[in-house]
């Protein structure tokens, strides 16, 4: 029984993140000294706004709207990319190990999303994207919320499905100047209503409702909903067979080959997923199936025969010039030199 409990478990888990519907923010600075920081996520319908220590006796409000999904996107798309200029900039500045694989990180989640990389990383790029971002906000409206608190609340049970929408803040100073920010979220609300659909159940156990919830997080916390850098090992378990699952299938990202996919979760291994769970993937999933029909960098036209540890190299049978396999065998897995060039 306690079997059949835990199997029914997992399979509600599934079910429910695969028909349910997390807030995850999209961070950006429209005041000039940042006077204003956001929080970029929502805990219990509420966000923290952080005012800088030199300001003091000052008025706080906030609103929140609606967006369109569209103008949303485009938003998105420019803070992703400018995520990835700074981190070059920092890396050309200091020129670090870690520096550099932040900067990689950002180029593997972009690419992720969009299918290519970000080739300008110059100022004046980085310039353009923000004037293009305050263009495309939506204006705020002239009714506002006064926080004395430093927080604002966002009432997610008028949301449904997926939305879009934006927290404007306005900072009034003792002397009468206002400061404006804002924040765009994407209400996702899957993975937490997935969770809290769970949360009270005593049949399920934790782990099995963490790996709800966190699904959808990274190992660098680039993640959402929470931006956490979860260590449980089932919940990295998931994280990447949930990210292999959509490159493959084109959810939430543009859809990739098998091949195309392993490459990419190789490139992630360290920074975006645990390195053995990448390797246990690349096992399971053969990069090139048995009777695959491949050309090697020898010239010759050979077809895979089996697999071995490492699914980019396996072992090849050469084929003559009537396609019929010879006794030559290439185990590209001990042989470096040689290796596949393309499918034929």
């Amino acid at each position: 029984m306690k079997n059949l409990k835990n199997i029914l478990s997992v399979i509600l888990a599934v079910i429910i993140m695969l028909t349910a519907t997390s807030t995850m923010a999209y961070s950006k600075t429209l005041d000039v000294r940042d006077e204003i920081q956001i929080s970029t996520f929502i805990s219990n319908e509420k966000g923290s706004i952080k005012i800088a220590n030199q300001i003091t006796g000052y008025s706080l409000y906030y609103q929140v709207n609606e967006m369109d999904s569209s103008t949303y996107k485009k938003i998105k798309q420019l803070e992703d990319e400018l995520r990835v200029i700074q981190a070059f900039n920092m890396y050309e500045a200091a020129k670090t190990q870690k520096l550099y694989d932040e900067y990689l990180s950002t180029q593997i989640y972009y690419k992720n999303l969009y299918g290519t990389n970000v080739t300008n990383c110059r100022s004046q790029r980085a310039d353009e994207a923000k004037s293009t971002i305050i263009y495309l906000l939506p204006d705020y409206k002239e009714t506002w919320n006064q926080t004395t608190d430093n927080s604002f609340n966002v009432n997610l049970s008028s949301f449904s499905g997926t939305k879009d929408f934006v927290v404007w803040v306005q900072l009034i100073k003792q002397d009468g100047t206002k400061v404006y920010d804002a924040e765009v979220f994407e209400l996702k609300k899957h993975t937490i209503l997935a969770y809290s659909a769970l949360e009270g159940e005593d049949w399920i156990s934790p782990v099995s409702k963490k790996m709800v919830l966190s699904h959808h997080e990274r190992k660098d916390g680039s993640g959402y909903p929470l931006k956490q850098k979860t260590k449980d090992i089932e919940c990295n378990i998931l994280q990447v067979c949930d990210a292999f699952d959509c490159m493959i299938s084109g959810m939430e990202c543009k859809r990739i080959s098998v091949q195309q996919a392993l490459e990419t979760m190789i490139e992630a291994a360290d920074l975006l997923f645990e390195r053995k769970i990448v390797k246990v993937l690349q096992k399971i999933v053969a990069y090139y199936p048995v009777g695959t029909k491949i050309r090697l960098n020898t010239g010759e036209t050979g077809i895979v025969v089996c697999q071995t540890d490492n699914s980019i190299r396996p072992v090849v049978a050469v084929l003559d010039q009537d396609n019929q396999m010879t006794e030559i065998r290439y185990d590209l897995a001990k042989n470096k030199k040689i290796s596949i060039l393309q499918l034929v």
